[in-house]
């Protein structure tokens, strides 16, 4: 996924869709903003939309970023910097007894089964009650871009889909079933070709997977990382 060569306001998506809408009233201007957002969400994430930070539990819980979209991947340590093994266990905390005595004594002990439970909502990561080793956790994750002061960021190249759709919102609020069917075509079609962009992979990822795809001489793979 390539990264935008840069960022505008939500102001120049309104703008960009009011030129292109007649008639806009005061009334729809205050619903374009909202539409921005949503449209953004459907497009979804580039590689601009990265972070990492370091989490620390309390109570068993890891609180999860404000501006989270997604998580990437997370990472647990000990206070001696060492990476601790988990088990990722889906929503909400455990229920039922795990059937391994050892991890419900809550001891840490990967070797004989009892990694650490890990679970989450939306707004924290749970620990398992063998977890008091934990010290802190690194995450990987994807966010919405945002300015110094929280106003939401919209990448270059995805202005002209988002004009699009909400274009196609102003005509859904208007109940016009025509213009609704053709600007909804125009918004999927721009949608699904910027998305198409932010996959393209980078430099890096193509030169390994050439690599990778070009030898049949079986090679070291690190994957932790």
């Amino acid at each position: 996924m390539p990264t935008p060569s840069s960022y505008v306001s939500v102001d120049q998506v309104i703008a960009t869709a009011s030129s292109i809408i007649e008639q806009v009233d005061t009334m729809d201007r205050a619903y374009f903003k909202e539409w921005v957002y949503l449209g953004l969400q459907q497009i979804g994430p580039n590689t601009a939309w990265y972070n990492d930070v370091t989490l620390y539990p309390n109570n068993l819980e890891l609180k999860k970023p404000s501006d989270m979209y997604a998580p990437v991947d997370l990472a647990l340590y000990d206070g001696n910097n060492h990476e601790l093994r988990f088990t990722y266990r889906g929503l909400g905390r455990r229920l039922h007894q795990s059937g391994n005595n050892v991890l419900d004594e809550g001891v840490y002990a990967p070797e004989f089964g009892a990694p650490i439970d890990l679970s989450e909502d939306a707004y924290y990561f749970y620990l398992g009650t063998n977890s008091s080793q934990v010290s802190y956790a690194l995450l990987k994750y994807l966010k919405y871009p945002v300015d110094e002061v929280g106003n939401l960021m919209i990448p270059e190249n995805d202005v002209l889909p988002l004009s699009y759709f909400v274009k196609y919102m102003w005509y859904c609020r208007k109940d016009d079933k025509q213009g609704m069917g053709q600007w909804n075509n125009k918004w999927i079609a721009a949608r699904n070709e910027v998305r198409g962009e932010h996959k393209t992979p980078s430099l890096l990822d193509a030169t390994e997977m050439a690599r990778t795809w070009n030898s049949l001489i079986q090679k070291a793979r690190y994957k932790n990382f």
